[in-house]
Parts: structure tokens; C-alpha cells; sequence
């Protein structure tokens, strides 16, 4: 159902220079160029240098009551996702109120099971944002969405008399069988009268079918609106249903003369946004108005349907002579008040991600109608105040962003919590609601202890009887190498590829895990407390095997290459078991060693023991152990030499559009340069903010080589960079036809 109501706002002329014009009495001032209120769309040509707001203008909707409660699939798909998700309701929420209503909101988490974080009272929008805080990880399971859309019905205690809207998100479709249904739900829905709006996928696990039809036309239905998870915007769609909550049908103005004397007439003109359409002509003039005096100007309007943000705004501008003034409301704020600026965090991309990177940056990104007041920003980091005043913040006007980058770096194991808590634009609108987020630092890598090598490095190996023997414990703190670790703080799909990938081998360099050699075997080690006497014997002889490792089809496979995870328990009078989590196992023949390092008659086995931090956080950490034996026969590799040849020196500064970095490869034992086995790593640091990454090796199109020869020239070029970058590139390694590998 629409609610139609009637806006007013009431402005007066007063007496001024001719300098400053006609004035809106008792509003806010800011000084702005014109460029920044949008000029070009009104095609206005004064400066338009004031418009402030007072309780003078009497701009009003009569919005009422509002119930609405959100169910949140919290299903392990959803935990990357689900903290920017929870700023986004928290956001909706203080918005609504913002607009006047008397709103009450609710949470529901719903997967296998259902739960109301909250309670089942609906509180405001501050207190919520509160409960909005306690839930900031998915679990796993299949989700019940017309339960719990069912569940939030029947249990919420919905105020008589009030509008109840019921908001469901997920990035699922697919319901269990057992629970609620469409034929039991949707009748509760049309009977309270309450409207139902879905964020929700169209497609099944895996991109099978799903009947996501049926929630599209529940939602239609009751009045609601159904959104495509995959091809909608969050924002965008919590922004079409607060939109939808109110509705106007009329503008009014009501002019007073204050300037003392009569003035022959007065000239009113709205200028609206996209989202409002005229249903009469923008300007109006009154006939003569006596001093003290007033004149009414009146507006009907149209709003088009399932628009909304800043396009549902408008310019009103008045003037008599040479008196001149204007103001800005926006149909989404309560009394046409000023629209305040919002934050978004970017980075780090999700709150409570655990990074590696010593200057992890915090980004934040504004929105806003008018341009943002940069001095105004408050950044709190770890209970610090901060602001651009301080040389570790910055603001880029053209992104609107706020960086903050830490002076030293962040320490190991810690926890960092922040939060912009003020922010306004330059005509002093304020934020009203407040993003929170964290995140965690693992600056070490693994810590390795009894290693031990079989035969010991450096010796001479037969390949028909020897074997190779490797054997350390490891362990790492605060990430983990594996999900076993810690099942609680997993994160997405990266916590299972780097589980699997928490010990890998390189053999001369040419091979790093999974899927070359495939995966460790797993097992585990229980270590207990031997009952008897003398007390304090531990029993560390019981290890299981619950799988061999594979290897990936490319030659030897190392069944005995394994990862044994310790499992410790102690009692008083017991020795405690120490730090150590894994145990890292490798047995090889010799045979199988030397056909990995392709025929070398020196191969250089190394072991790297990785935590779970993802790439983009600078990621994983790792710890390099690493023995070299020596074979008879075979091929000798000796070290490479590689140049910088252009631009030369590093850090010059170029005009260049196609700028291009040249390298010199040269082999030394006579062998020709495999130009299919050259990797770069090229980054590109964006004078906005930001950080674009790409690995290089052929075929690329950002590289390109004379022919394979002893001497080599490589080019490295064509990337979207763009006017203030900062470019590097570095060369990671390069191998000769033979195998033989160089690190520069």
C-alpha cells in the first residue's frame, strides 16, 4: 500500500548586500564552487555559495510505523560475505529512522538450525546495530529458508497496527525438504499483511536448478520485490525498499519577505533529480510581496517507481532582483533534511581476515552528495584517534577514499580493530552511521625444529640404493598451516587450498606441490601420559596413518610423503607437551630424487612449510629447508646473470604511454636460456590506492623474448597502468634448456 504525503519548507528573504543576495534565514552555511553542486545538470550560472537548514523549514512526512526483520543465510557459502553484509542492514537500518519512522528491527541467522541473535523483541536501529555486531562468521549446512522466513513471522513481536516487512538474504535457493513451504508461509504473509522481499540466488549449488520462482512470487505476491543475488547490488536493493516505504506527492515552499521593503516579485524554481518528475512547470514567480509578507509555491510530483539515492533529490533556488538563494533536500531524509555521507570499508577486503602484510593499509570509501571535508574524518584504530592532519592518513578527492597506512609495522599476533566515527561534507552534513571492522596479523612464518636429513646434505648419492630421509616438527601461531589448526577461524575456500598446500617441495625449483606430486598423506600422533611409576612418562609411540600421499601423474609418486598432525594430553605431574603441531615426514629413493631435479648432477631439495594467509594479504608466510646432494654423472648447472638494461636507473620517472622494462638473460654453462621458463611478478601501485598484481611467464601477452640463445633479451611491458603509478618488476627465476634454474 502507498503512503502519500504532503512536504513543506519554509524559507524567507532577507535584507542583504547585493555581494550575498537573497538568504534562506537561520540554515546552515558552506562555501562550495559550483562545479561540486552539480551545476552542468541544472545549467545554472551563479555561485551557488549558501544553503544551511534550520527549524524554520517546516518540511515534514508523516511516516509512521515500520517493523522489519531481516533472516540472513549464515551457511559457510556466506562467511567471506557476511560482514559487509551486516554493514549494510546496519546501515538500511539507521537510514529508515533517518527518514522519520518509528522502526523496530530484528535479526534472524538461519542454516540448519535457527536463531534470533537479539531475541525475539524488535529493538531500534542503534541497539540493533549492537546485535548485528555479535554475528560475524557463517557455519556450515543446508539452509531453511521458508522456516525461517516462517519463524520470523510467527515469533517477532510485531507492534499492532504497524507496516511489517520481512527482508530474506542468501546466496542460495535451494531448501531442504521437512520444513516450511511455500504453501504454508505465503498464506501467514498475505493474512498479517506483511511484505516479503527476497536477496536471494537463482541458481543451485553448483549451478543446478532451484525454486527460486517460488520466493520471486511470494514476494511480488505480498507487495514485496525479488532480488537476484548474483546480478544485484546490496545496496542498491535496501535502497529500492526504503525507497518504497514512503512516497510524496506534493512540494511546498512558503516565502516570507524580510528585506524590509517591497519587493515587485519573487521567483521560485525546483530542480529535481532523475527519480522526481514535474507534474507542472519548475519555475514559478509570485505578484508583489509587502514587507513581512509571504507567498506559497507549490510542487506536485510523480516519484518513479524502484528509484531511489541521491537521483531522489532537488535543488529549489529563489530569487527577487538581485537577491539570490538555494537549497538542497532529498525525499529520503526526514524534514528534506541534508544527506549525509556513508562509509563503506575496502580494505581489508573482509573484517576479521588475518593478514601477513607488515603495513596493512585500512581503506575506506565515502558516498556522498556533495564532496566530503576531508578534516572532518575521524579514524579510529585501536582506541586512536586519527585524522588527515596526521601524515599516516590520506584522503583522495577524485575516490573519495580514506587511507591510512600504519608508520611502523604492524606487530605479530595482533589484534586491530577500527571504526570511522565522524565524518561530514562540506556543507556539514554528518554520517549517522558508524562502520566497524578488524583483522588480525601473522607476520611469521612456521617455526621448524629437529630437522634431520638422511643422508646428510652434501653427500654423494647412488641412485640405485639410496634413500633420501626427511623428517622436523612445525608448528604456527596465530593462522595455522592447515584447517585442523583451528576449524573455528575458517575462512572461505582459501583455508582448504592452503591446507592442502601447507608442505610442498621444489626439486632444483622446478616443482611446487599440488598438482605436480600431489598432497602429503595424513596422520596423526597421540602423545598421552604413561599411568605408572616412576610417574611422568609420555607415550609418543602411537601414530596412525589415515592416508598415503598421491603424486599427480607427472613421475614418482611419493607415497611416503606425509603430514602427521600431534595430538597432545597431559596431567598434573606430566610433562606439558610442547608448541609443536605437526610432524613433516619424506622418505624417497635416490632414483626418484634425481629424475625430479632432471638428471642434475646436483638437486637442491627443498621443503616449504606455509601458513594459511591468502596471497592478497601477503601471503602465505613460508619457511624454506632445503638440502642439496650431488649425483655422478648428469647435468651441471651453474648460476645465470641477469641485467636491467631500460629504463635504467630503477625509479626514474617516465612519460612514456607504452613505457617498456627491459632484462638481460645470460647462461654460463653453455646452455641455451628457456624463454618458456622465465617468470616475472609485475606490480602496479595506483596513486589512488590500491594494488594490481600479475605473474608473468610465457605465453603472455606482457612479455616477449628474442629467440632461445645462450644471451637473451626479455621485455616486459603493456599493462593498465595509468598517469601516477608506480610500477615494479622483478624477476623471480629463469632456467636454461637443461633445467637449470637461476634466482637473480
Amino acid at each position: 500500500m502507498r503512503r502519500y504525503f504532503l512536504l513543506f519548507l519554509l524559507l524567507s528573504i532577507c535584507g542583504l548586500s547585493l555581494a550575498q543576495g537573497v538568504k534562506i534565514v537561520g540554515l546552515r552555511k558552506s562555501k562550495q564552487p559550483t562545479d561540486l553542486l552539480r551545476r552542468e545538470r541544472f545549467g545554472t550560472s551563479e555561485i551557488l555559495e549558501d544553503w544551511w537548514y534550520s527549524d524554520i523549514v517546516d518540511c515534514y512526512t508523516e511516516t509512521g510505523q515500520v517493523d522489519i526483520a531481516f533472516c540472513v543465510d549464515t551457511s559457510g557459502s556466506m562467511g567471506g560475505a557476511i560482514d559487509d553484509l551486516y554493514m549494510n542492514i546496519g546501515s538500511f537500518a539507521h537510514r529508515i529512522e533517518a527518514m522519520g519512522f518509528d522502526a523496530r528491527f530484528g535479526l534472524v541467522n538461519y542454516c540448519e538450525t535457527i536463531s534470533f541473535p537479539g531475541g525475539y523483541t524488535l529493538v531500534d536501529a542503534t541497539t540493533f546495530e549492537d546485535v548485528l555486531s555479535t554475528v560475524t562468521t557463517g557455519d556450515g549446512g543446508s539452509e531453511q529458508h521458508w522456516q525461517a522466513i516462517r519463524d520470523a513471522h510467527n515469533n517477532f513481536s510485531w507492534r499492532a497496527g504497524t507496516q511489517r516487512i520481512i527482508i530474506l538474504l542468501s546466496d542460495e535457493c535451494d531448501d531442504p525438504p521437512g520444513g516450511a513451504t511455500m504453501g504454508s508461509v505465503e498464506p501467514l504473509l498475505l493474512g498479517s499483511g506483511t511484505l516479503l522481499y527476497c536477496f536471494m540466488a537463482t541458481e543451485g549449488d553448483f549451478g543446478g536448478s532451484c525454486d527460486w520462482e517460488d520466493f520471486r512470487d511470494v514476494c511480488n505476491s505480498t507487495g514485496g520485490e525479488f532480488f537476484d543475488y548474483d546480478d544485484s547490488d546490496l545496496d542498491d536493493a535496501l535502497d529500492r525498499i526504503a525507497d518504497e516505504v514512503a512516497y510524496f506527492e506534493s512540494i511546498s515552499i512558503v516565502v516570507t519577505n524580510t528585506s524590509g521593503g517591497t519587493l515587485s516579485e519573487i521567483h521560485a524554481e525546483i530542480l529535481p533529480y532523475s527519480c522526481i518528475t514535474l507534474d507542472e512547470p519548475a519555475e514559478q514567480v509570485s505578484g508583489s510581496i509587502p514587507a513581512g509578507g509571504s507567498t506559497t509555491f507549490d510542487w506536485d510530483i510523480t516519484e518513479v517507481p524502484h528509484c531511489n539515492d541521491y537521483d531522489d533529490c532537488f535543488w529549489i533556488r529563489v530569487w527577487s532582483g538581485s537577491y539570490t538563494d538555494s537549497l538542497v533536500g532529498c525525499l529520503f531524509i526526514e524534514d528534506c533534511g541534508c544527506p549525509g555521507p556513508e562509509a563503506t570499508i575496502i580494505e581489508p577486503a573482509r573484517c576479521g581476515i588475518m593478514t601477513a602484510c607488515e603495513y596493512q593499509e585500512i581503506i575506506v570509501e565515502f558516498e556522498s552528495f556533495l564532496q566530503m571535508a576531508p578534516a572532518t574524518i575521524q579514524l579510529v584504530v585501536n582506541g586512536t584517534t586519527y585524522t588527515t592532519a596526521d601524515p599516516r592518513v590520506t584522503y583522495n578527492a577524485g575516490t573519495k577514499r580514506l587511507t591510512f597506512t600504519p608508520s611502523t609495522p604492524w606487530p605479530h599476533d595482533a589484534h586491530i580493530t577500527f571504526s570511522v566515527t565522524y565524518a561530514e561534507d562540506i556543507s556539514g552534513c554528518q554520517m549517522t552511521y558508524t562502520p566497524e571492522c578488524d583483522f588480525y596479523t601473522d607476520i611469521h612464518p612456521p617455526l621448524p625444529s629437529e630437522v634431520s636429513w638422511s643422508p646428510p646434505c652434501g653427500s654423494m648419492l647412488d641412485p640405485d640404493s639410496d634413500i633420501v630421509t626427511f623428517s622436523c616438527l612445525a608448528y604456527d601461531d596465530p593462522a595455522g598451516m592447515t584447517l585442523a589448526d583451528d576449524i573455528t577461524a575458517a575462512d572461505g575456500l582459501w583455508d582448504l587450498v592452503g591446507s592442502l598446500m601447507a608442505v610442498t617441495i621444489t626439486f632444483n625449483g622446478l616443482i611446487d606441490g599440488i598438482p605436480y606430486i600431489g598432497v602429503p598423506g595424513v596422520g596423526y600422533q597421540t602423545i598421552i601420559p604413561v599411568i605408572g611409576w616412576p610417574p611422568g612418562e609420555m607415550d609418543t609411540s602411537a601414530v596412525s596413518y589415515i592416508a598415503d600421499g598421491t603424486g599427480g601423474g607427472l613421475g614418482p609418486a611419493f607415497t611416503e610423503f606425509r603430514l602427521i598432525k600431534i595430538i597432545c594430553g597431559s596431567i598434573p605431574g606430566y610433562p606439558d607437551c610442547g608448541p609443536e603441531e605437526w610432524i613433516v615426514e619424506f622418505s624417497a629413493p635416490a632414483s626418484a630424487i634425481q629424475a625430479w631435479g632432471m638428471g642434475a648432477s646436483e638437486v637442491e631439495i627443498c621443503f616449504h612449510l606455509n601458513d594459511l594467509i591468502e596471497p592478497e594479504y601477503c601471503g602465505p608466510n613460508d619457511t624454506l629447508l632445503c638440502c642439496e646432494y650431488l649425483f655422478p654423472g648428469g647435468t651441471v648447472c651453474r648460476e645465470g646473470i641477469a641485467t636491467l638494461d631500460c629504463p635504467y636507473p630503477c625509479g626514474e620517472f617516465s612519460s612514456c604511454e607504452d613505457q617498456y622494462m627491459t632484462f638481460g638473460l645470460q647462461d654460463t654453462s653453455g646452455v641455451n636460456i628457456d624463454t618458456s621458463r622465465v617468470y616475472f611478478t609485475v606490480e602496479v601501485h595506483h596513486a589512488g590506492g590500491g594494488v594490481d598484481t600479475y605473474s608473468v611467464n610465457e605465453p603472455s601477452p606482457y612479455s616477449w623474448f628474442t629467440p632461445p640463445a645462450l644471451d637473451v633479451t626479455a621485455t616486459v611491458g603493456g599493462f593498465p597502468w595509468t598517469d601516477g603509478d608506480s610500477v615494479w618488476v622483478r624477476l623471480d627465476s629463469f632456467f636454461n634448456e637443461d633445467g637449470c634454474r637461476t634466482i637473480p
